[in-house]
């Protein structure tokens, strides 16, 4: 019997929107750069009201309306799927897909610490936001009476050094963005 991994050490690749026909699909919203993986995966797993971890085997996979359609085995009615609904999909780290050199995974650099290299340590990386051009890094310092957050542009002119092993970022935050984060 397999051993099930701990959900904090899952990735996210998707969440069910809704039950999909009336044979056990579900239509899934897609957490992922690279949707291609989904016509890969053998399981994927979620967890139940209770945040008991199981595997989802995947029957097969369809892409319908620019979302991926899962069937997976031992869900065979409409009832079944709709339990599923609003279910994060999970994979193992393991069975991310290689980045290109210079890229990061999101989760992965959130909690980092965020040094510049003139004023030192700026806070800890809460969330990375996708504005569909350059990524921004939301920053807030946890031991600050006053931790505004700051906005820091996720690009190689201001992002210097991204270190995910050591926990670390290194910027050069350009003279004027901390104080336009201030306004």
């Amino acid at each position: 019997m397999e051993t099930l991994p701990n959900w904090r050490e899952l990735v996210a690749i998707g969440r069910v929107a809704r039950a999909q026909g009336r044979k056990g699909e579900v239509a899934v919203n897609s957490l992922t750069d690279f949707p291609n993986r989904f016509q890969k995966l053998a399981r994927v797993f979620t967890d139940d009201d209770s945040g008991q971890v199981f595997a989802l085997p995947v029957e097969w996979v369809r892409e319908q309306g620019g979302r991926p359609v899962f069937k997976f085995r031992g869900i065979s009615g409409i009832g079944e799927a709709e339990r599923l609904s609003g279910r994060e999909l999970r994979i193992l780290e393991s069975e991310l897909e290689p980045l290109p050199e210079g890229s990061h995974y999101h989760f992965r650099v959130r909690g980092c610490g965020v040094w510049d290299r003139r004023r030192g340590y700026l806070g800890i990386v809460e969330e990375i936001l996708s504005t569909g051009g350059t990524d921004v890094l939301v920053v807030r310092d946890p031991g600050s009476a006053h931790s505004e957050e700051l906005l820091i542009p996720f690009c190689q002119e201001i992002c210097k050094s991204v270190d995910t092993q050591r926990g670390r970022v290194d910027v050069e935050v350009p003279e004027g963005l901390v104080a336009l984060n201030a306004n």
